[in-house]
């Protein structure tokens, strides 16, 4: 007798654990993520660095090595005392003249010595000491110059001055209260667990920062959101060298301004007549920023508003070293005709600073700085003098 009742139900199998196979696919994508990074990373920092903006960090300088010696200046050990016959420049000034974003061969002062051992290098021998410093002001290199720059004994220091220089004169304002004194009855474990809290994503950011893929990435952005108007520079903060340009827009107080002037005329008068007492030859040399280089868009990365601009920094160290009788080298008129050369065709473009830095010269502005130094400021000095030829 054939059965004809409908077949048994075939219920469907289950799913033997849901939350596992969510944590395989979610083990997989991360490890997935994680290899592209470091597959990104090993890409910029090994096969294609010239693609990447290096980190900076203690040791590092956008991915060029920093070296310092016992001195505490970038560069290789030499003797404090100088040796018979030699001929030493010490050119001092801030992250401009210490070589941020460039290696240590390529700083304009390594350049600058290249070029005199060209033409003089049979004559004597020669060191050009880097006096250059993160965040460099008078002040301390004035104490430097009493500590340790007169036992160097240089014939020629040279102050490579760059606009941030203005604003470093101004005082330190008062610090803020802590956070004990506005929360003193928060228990000292919780203060201190916010206070970590705080620092964290510095900690995370000074890390990310550490690695070619990030800084490379983060530039990329940067310039973007620069160029659509996303990001803005502050124009009104009292540090860096947009302070010394005085803004319309950042409605700056006249007299703070005046004051930041004054007291950096103060100070190089101070550093000058040291250094001139003790019997060294004194220039200043002017390195503008990239937007007064030129017109063209790309010496503006940041899109200031350059016809806001109520001071010119070049211009108020010119009057400044005229007051004091000091010679000045500007660096302005030759990146400014190399750059006109470049617009006009007559040579393949080049940045001349570092990305995104309208500060910071890369290889090629530090080579062009160290001509123009050695060709208006050094080599006329040298001529004149007959214990060179003796």
């Amino acid at each position: 007798m054939v059965d004809l009742s409908p077949p048994p139900t075939v219920k469907p199998a289950r799913t033997h654990n849901r939350w596992a196979n969510s944590l395989r696919i979610l083990t997989t994508d991360l490890v997935l993520a994680v290899g592209l990074l470091v597959a990104g990373e090993a890409l910029l920092r090994v096969f294609k660095p010239s693609w990447a903006v290096g980190p900076t960090t203690s040791t590092l300088t956008r991915g060029h090595a920093v070296r310092r010696n016992s001195l505490g200046l970038r560069g290789e050990e030499f003797p404090v005392e100088r040796p018979e016959k030699e001929l030493r420049i010490l050119i001092f000034g801030d992250s401009t003249t210490f070589g941020t974003g460039v290696a240590e061969a390529d700083t304009y002062s390594l350049q600058l010595e290249d070029l005199i051992r060209q033409e003089f290098g049979d004559e004597l021998p020669i060191r050009v000491i880097n006096g250059g410093g993160q965040g460099g002001n008078l002040s301390t290199m004035l104490t430097t110059w009493e500590d340790v720059g007169a036992q160097l004994d240089p014939q020629i220091v040279v102050l490579g001055f760059s606009a941030s220089m203005i604003a470093k004169g101004l005082p330190t304002k008062a610090t803020e209260p802590n956070l004990a004194e506005e929360e003193a009855s928060i228990t000292a474990n919780v203060k201190e667990q916010l206070a970590s809290l705080k620092k964290l994503p510095f900690q995370i950011h000074r890390k990310l920062y550490g690695t070619y893929l990030y800084n490379t990435f983060d530039g990329i952005i940067r310039k973007n959101f620069y160029r659509i108007g996303i990001l803005n520079d502050n124009l009104a903060k009292t540090r860096g060298a947009v302070f010394a340009y005085d803004f319309v827009s950042a409605n700056m107080d006249p007299l703070l301004m005046e004051s930041a002037y004054e007291q950096f005329a103060a100070q190089l008068s101070e550093l000058q007549a040291q250094i001139l007492a003790d019997g060294a030859h004194f220039l200043i040399f002017n390195i503008p920023t990239s937007f007064e280089v030129s017109t063209d868009w790309r010496d503006n990365p940041r899109r200031f508003p350059l016809a806001e601009r109520q001071i010119h920094p070049g211009a108020q160290l010119e009057k400044i070293a005229t007051r004091l009788n000091t010679p000045l080298v500007n660096l302005q008129p030759g990146l400014s005709e190399r750059r006109e050369r470049m617009l006009m065709g007559q040579e393949p473009y080049r940045p001349l600073y570092l990305s995104q830095d309208f500060s910071h010269l890369d290889s090629d502005g530090n080579e062009i700085a160290a001509k123009v130094l050695f060709e208006q400021g050094v080599r006329p000095w040298l001529l004149e003098q007959s214990w060179l030829h003796e």
